[in-house]
């Protein structure tokens, strides 16, 4: 990095800064201004999207349970109803290995 800016420096005669992890700096047409504000990286939308798949788990869970309770309605065969069983434990299965 540094023999960039030397070479930015060396070129066009422009001095460089090379900030620190967490300095800021506000730079217009004039000149650059150091701020005592620290960088802090916006993670609102990273907690937006677990929320959202949040809710999207949770629709897709509701409807599979409608989609299920209807089934049994019909008639199943002890086979079918086996194999159902086995489904819902894996999927169990996944939830509380993704909640550890």
């Amino acid at each position: 990095m540094v023999e960039f800016s030397e070479e930015i420096n060396r070129r066009f005669n422009i001095e460089t800064i090379i900030p620190s992890r967490g300095e800021s700096f506000i730079i217009n047409a004039r000149n650059v201004i150091e701020t005592d504000e620290k960088v802090r990286p916006d993670n609102s939308f990273k907690r937006l999207q677990v929320v959202e798949k949040l809710e999207s788990i949770k629709e897709e869970v509701d409807e599979l349970s409608y989609i299920l309770k209807s089934d049994l309605k019909q008639e199943k065969t002890d086979l079918e109803i086996d194999e159902l069983l086995v489904k819902l434990k894996n999927i169990e299965k996944s939830i509380l290995e993704a909640l550890k």
